[in-house]
Order: C-alpha cells, then sequence, then structure tokens
C-alpha cells in the first residue's frame, strides 16, 4: 500500500490514508484527541531504575475528512468499496520514562514522570484481511506527563 496525502513527517493527520497500489483498499490515518489510560506493567524494579514490559489500549475519538468517529488502532479504519471495517496497523513501539516513585508502604507507591514513545509501522491488514506492507513506512512519536499509582507483589 502507498500513502496519500499530507506530508511523511505527519502521520495520523486526518486526512492522509494507504491505498492498495492499483487497487480500491483504503485505510485510513484519524486525527485522534488524547485520552488518559490505565496500563498493565510487568517487569523488575530497582533501586534506581526498571525493565518494563507493558501492553497499552485506549478508545479514542477520531476525525477523518471532517467526519468524526471513535477509534483504537484496530476500529473501523479500512474500506473496500461498499464494505467499512477494521484496520489493524502492526508493527512495534518503544516507550521511556524517567521520573521519581515514591513508595508510601514497601507495596504502595505513586509515580510521576515524563513518558516519550516511539512506535514504528509497516504492515496493515483492511477489510479484505489481506496483510499488506506499507510504503513508506511510518512513525508515531508521543510524550505525556504520566502519573502512576502501583502495587508490587
Amino acid at each position: 500500500m502507498r500513502k496519500r496525502g499530507a506530508t511523511p513527517a505527519l502521520t495520523f493527520d486526518g486526512s492522509s490514508y494507504y491505498q492498495k497500489v492499483n487497487g480500491d483498499e483504503v485505510l485510513i490515518l484519524p486525527r485522534l484527541e488524547g485520552r488518559d489510560m490505565i496500563r498493565a506493567i510487568l517487569g523488575v524494579r530497582g533501586r534506581r531504575g526498571a525493565f518494563e514490559f507493558s501492553y497499552d489500549r485506549t478508545e479514542h475519538r477520531g476525525t477523518f475528512m471532517g467526519e468524526a468517529g471513535d477509534a483504537t488502532f484496530q476500529k473501523d479504519g479500512g474500506f473496500l468499496d461498499p464494505d467499512v471495517g477494521n484496520g489493524r496497523f502492526r508493527g512495534f513501539g518503544v516507550n521511556t520514562e524517567a521520573g521519581v516513585t515514591v513508595y508510601a508502604h514497601p507495596r504502595f507507591g505513586i509515580s510521576a514522570g515524563y513518558r516519550h514513545r516511539v512506535m514504528w509501522f509497516d504492515r496493515a491488514t483492511g477489510v479484505s484481511d489481506t496483510m499488506y506492507e506499507l510504503r513508506p513506512r511510518f512513525r508515531e512519536t508521543s510524550g505525556s506527563v504520566v502519573l502512576t499509582g502501583l502495587f508490587t507483589f
């Protein structure tokens, strides 16, 4: 699939999309509103740092070409006339986070910091459930202040 629309530096801009080369299938890239989220984390914490894995998923309000709707990375993101369905983008991401954690009790704590996220996408599926390679591949970055309540087993 080839990207159509805005410049390569802008990805989820609400007007760009990927279209199958010499075909009709389209995967949209909506503009997503910011959202608070809850995430599960598994990892190892030491006195000065941590190494963790997490799974993040949020529901967002999104707009594409002025039309609003609910969006995740997997909902109503593709169409192949006359069908509309899920567009699923595949790739990988890395979060880095710096901050301070205060433990009110050895098992309970509060953490405050700043998180920077980079995600790379190189494949996607749409209505036809065909796995496509995305050209150009795209990267999405975000940064946010993070407040976390934690419980240690």
